[in-house]
């Protein structure tokens, strides 16, 4: 089994999470600034949706190699982006008292920059497949050579 690449290394851990404070902190300003939310509940809404991204791609981590198919692919997508629009939209309903203007007129704002974050994520994660070493090659002095010539019979 394959291990995490943010387990495995020290320095993919140090950048996911540097990376996953930028992400938030760009993410906020943008609600403050074009999603008309106030500086607090971007914050806050910001932290709710990265975070809830960034949970489901370390996730997204363990199933990498196992998901082929392009329609799994965009469920997935969709599935993660749903995910964290309800986890916004629940913030803002409990904080705000059921004002859901400001979460309509921003959510195009949010699958835009929802979508390219997990697409960004997707192509690290297959980058870093790539760099691997391929698990189906085995060694030829394991018996599987032996196995292998005798179902070619």
């Amino acid at each position: 089994m394959q291990t995490h690449p943010f387990i495995e290394s020290v320095i993919n851990r140090m950048v996911g999470i540097a990376l996953t404070i930028l992400v938030w902190m760009i993410y906020s300003w943008l609600l403050f600034c074009y999603g008309e939310e106030g500086f607090w509940m971007a914050c806050l809404d910001g932290w709710v949706s990265v975070g809830l991204l960034a949970v489901a791609g370390f996730l997204y981590g363990y199933i990498d190699g196992a998901i082929h198919a392009l329609q799994i692919q965009i469920a997935l997508v969709v599935l993660v982006q749903a995910i964290s629009l309800v986890g916004a939209f629940e913030l803002q309903v409990l904080l705000e008292w059921g004002s859901i203007g400001d979460f309509m007129n921003s959510i195009s704002l949010r699958l835009v920059f929802g979508v390219l974050c997990w697409i960004i994520l997707l192509q690290w994660y297959r980058m870093n497949r790539i760099n691997e070493p391929d698990l189906e090659e085995m060694p030829e002095d394991t018996g599987y050579k032996l196995l292998k010539e005798r179902l070619s019979l």
